[in-house]
């Protein structure tokens, strides 16, 4: 009642009724931490293809599980806080649970930045940044 009752002479606006701001700001560019596969068993994968497009081959990919998006995200941040022993835990708990359908893989760790509505209707991805190059249980 006050709000209404103490509204500024000329304001056309009841606060709060009036004045959201609900999603005003909100970026149309999403980041998403994926893995790359370059070579698989020893045969290349030419070109490149991520690792959730590969449902042929990964049990996890054809799942979408969300365990393996959670860890790549973390292992990211490892990477960037530079704590290797974490950053290494989480890599071998990726290759030998999500990669196991495979005996040797050569991948990347990257970064993929994209318009979620292009990318749905296009496949379109803005940027890939590699944030590092791994092989299936090499150190």
């Amino acid at each position: 009642m006050l709000a209404i009752a103490l509204k500024p002479a000329g304001a056309i606006e009841f606060f709060p009724f009036f004045n959201w701001s609900l999603f005003s700001e909100s970026s149309d560019h999403r980041g998403d931490v994926t893995l790359r596969m370059t070579e698989i068993d020893g045969a290349p994968v030419a070109p490149p293809r991520f690792f959730y497009d590969m449902k042929d081959v990964f049990t996890a990919a054809r799942d979408k599980d969300p365990r393996l998006m959670k860890l790549l995200d973390r292992w990211f941040y490892a990477l960037r806080q530079n704590d290797r022993e974490t950053a290494d835990r989480l890599r071998a708990v990726v290759e030998k649970t999500f990669m196991s359908e495979v005996s040797a893989a050569d991948y990347e760790l990257v970064l993929a930045v994209y318009n979620p509505v292009r990318r749905l209707r296009t496949g379109d991805i803005e940027k890939i940044q590699v944030i590092g190059s791994f092989a299936k249980g090499q150190p």
